[in-house]
């Protein structure tokens, strides 16, 4: 996962390229002879007495990212002495969960806390789907933060920052959509019901069902999407390229994902 995404990269395309590249990778697999990223070692398939084996011979710290899988063996076997979580603190619709419902009774402490309000910063930028939307202006951007071409086709961020108005229609499409609200107010609508959602609040449309959003305040607002494939993305880059006068980036003139209409955009008195 992290290798198609980081090895080819310098730290004059990202300040963490280095990080990634040059520290030592011990990889758990059970089907991986041959490690291809440098500095990577094959350790075999997961043993907790192999993992008992590295934290000794190691002088620092084991970080694992992006494997909820190792990190839930690794709970279970005692080999975890401290978790970093990044929270939501609203969370609508469901998923992986990071402790199984059986998993047994453990005892943690709190060692820090920090809230924070962004989580990624890369901007490259922002084409109208075939039967897609008609989007209201922004105040900026949008921004693509995270395209499909960087996740193997897993996920993509826009940064968007809907102006007080009229949102787009209701619609639907075959990819899941996330809405987390950094700053203003946002009214949503998912099928028949209505809700709003300020800074740190997230609002997740499964994919299929139908769903809009707006901004029906005085004020400005700020939200990220994440779309689950990634593909959308696309809709956005090219929309920011027109907005902006300027040619869209080679990438975002893929396919993107059909949307389709389904009612009209929330105005104020549906509520």
């Amino acid at each position: 996962m992290f290798e198609p995404a980081w090895s080819k990269r310098t730290v004059e395309d990202d300040p963490g390229a280095p990080f990634f590249n040059d520290t030592t990778k011990y990889v758990v697999s059970g089907t991986l002879t041959n490690a291809t990223w440098r500095n990577s070692k094959i350790i075999g398939p997961y043993d907790p007495d192999a993992i008992r084996s590295l934290k000794e011979e190691v002088d620092g710290d084991l970080y694992v990212s992006g494997s909820g899988t190792l990190v839930r063996a690794t709970l279970e076997d005692g080999l975890v002495d401290g978790l970093h979580l990044f929270v939501f603190p609203v969370t609508r619709g469901s998923g992986p969960r990071l402790f199984p419902e059986d998993a047994a009774p453990g005892k943690l402490s709190l060692a820090a806390c920090e809230s924070t309000r962004t989580v990624w910063s890369t901007w490259p930028t922002g084409r109208s789907g075939e039967r897609g939307l008609s989007m209201p202006e922004e105040r900026s951007g949008p921004r693509v933060l995270l395209r499909s071409e960087q996740s193997e086709g897993q996920v993509s961020v826009i940064d968007t920052a809907p102006v007080p108005g009229v949102g787009p229609p209701l619609h639907h499409h075959d990819f899941d959509e996330t809405f987390y609200v950094m700053e203003g107010e946002l009214t949503f609508r998912l099928r028949d019901e209505f809700l709003t959602a300020g800074p740190g609040e997230l609002v997740f449309a499964p994919r299929g069902v139908p769903h809009t959003f707006a901004n029906l305040s005085d004020a400005p607002a700020r939200q990220l999407i994440v779309c689950t494939p990634a593909g959308f993305e696309r809709y956005f880059a090219c929309m920011a390229a027109e907005r902006e006068g300027v040619e869209p980036p080679e990438w975002a003139l893929r396919p993107i994902p059909e949307v389709i209409r389904v009612g009209p955009p929330i105005e104020p008195e549906a509520r």
